[in-house]
């Protein structure tokens, strides 16, 4: 049998109360890409090799829950296919040595004091705060993308094409963890945080959330 593997996909994780997929954050990837590897690939004597998926970027769901880099050359979006923690965790597992260099580790991530699992709501026009919480082993001074995307609903099927969702305003770039901002159209949502570290490494994590008409 020849296949492939990879993060835990949206078929198989928890959803908010309106159907949302709650996708992992770069970390917990990184966590799983290493366990599955160490303990079902590396760790079989019969397992011949192995197919990780994605070394690449694509739009599935959200456009970074298979993407073991970001996006590149997207209007409003100054990122620059940089490498995620699940690069880092391929170093790690093929080398069978520590990287000199490692992403940000993003702890915890919300909207108004909760996760994604824990539904959060806001009115629409109300201001809410996004914070992210994160480390960074070697220190470097960290930056912040924010941005909203409307949720999927052109979806495919078998991982074919699906394309990026509609943005909400603008991308924001900060050099502080938190962000205040707001929708003015109910609807189902995500906030996404991109945590880079400016030596090629990114971090992701995002949060869905549904705006209300009250």
């Amino acid at each position: 049998m020849i296949t492939e593997w990879g993060p835990t996909g949206w078929w198989e994780t928890s959803k908010t109360e309106w159907g949302a997929p709650i996708e992992q954050t770069s970390e917990e990837k990184r966590i799983v890409y290493e366990d599955r590897y160490n303990n079902y690939i590396f760790g079989s004597k019969r397992c011949l090799g192995s197919f990780v998926f994605l070394w690449g970027q694509k739009e599935e769901r959200t456009p970074t829950w298979f993407s073991m880099f970001v996006e590149n050359d997207v209007p409003g979006l100054p990122l620059k296919g940089e490498k995620t923690p699940m690069v880092e965790a391929m170093e790690r597992v093929w080398k069978r040595t520590e990287p000199g260099q490692t992403a940000p580790v993003i702890h915890n991530f919300t909207i108004d004091g909760k996760k994604g699992i824990e539904n959060p709501y806001v009115g629409k026009g109300q201001s809410f705060i996004g914070k992210v919480e994160v480390s960074d082993k070697e220190g470097d001074e960290l930056t912040y993308m924010w941005e909203i995307l409307k949720e999927a609903t052109v979806l495919g099927s078998g991982g074919s094409h699906e394309p990026r969702p509609d943005r909400v305003g603008e991308v924001v770039t900060t050099k502080i963890n938190t962000l205040s901002t707001s929708v003015s159209e109910p609807g189902n949502y995500r906030l996404y945080v991109y945590v880079l570290d400016n030596t090629g490494f990114v971090s992701t994590a995002n949060t869905p959330f549904q705006v209300t008409s009250k």
